[in-house]
């Protein structure tokens, strides 16, 4: 079977911070500005013709987070999961809120700005004793943990 491949536009401005994953079994994209207040979500509903959705805003409690960052406006948010997680990633803490914008849990960084990807690979996952622990009970993880 032959693969074809082709550049897709989109009807809204890219913004600084995008990030793809997968949503109602279709390709979605995160779309936000650095230090932004807003979080869009858009889903592909038609490949083919390229027609982009715009899913829903995510509307981030900016005071709140500036609180956290000592740098100021520094912080990057994605849509993470179908459930609507945001995860606001900046150089001191991780925030996950909710659709509404509730902080939900917030993880200390110490300094060190994480990296975290949508992606799950499950397939060429090697089941360790670890991800067994995770899934036979002990801690409950947010959404966007599931799949390890």
């Amino acid at each position: 079977m032959d693969e074809v491949l082709w550049w897709l536009c989109v009807p809204f401005k890219i913004r600084l911070v995008v990030s793809l994953l997968e949503i109602e079994g279709t390709l979605a994209m995160s779309n936000s500005h650095i230090g932004s207040s807003e979080v869009d979500l858009w889903l592909l509903q038609d490949y083919k013709r390229v027609v982009w959705v715009h899913k829903y805003r995510v509307e981030l409690p900016v005071t709140e987070i500036s609180r956290f960052e000592k740098d100021g406006e520094c912080w990057y948010s994605n849509v993470v999961s179908e459930e609507r997680d945001v995860l606001v990633d900046g150089f001191d803490w991780q925030l996950h809120y909710d659709v509404k914008g509730n902080l939900l849990k917030k993880f200390q960084c110490n300094g060190c700005m994480l990296n975290y990807t949508t992606h799950i690979l499950r397939e060429s996952l090697v089941h360790h004793a670890f991800f067994q622990m995770q899934k036979s009970g002990g801690t409950h993880e947010p959404p966007f943990f599931q799949g390890l």
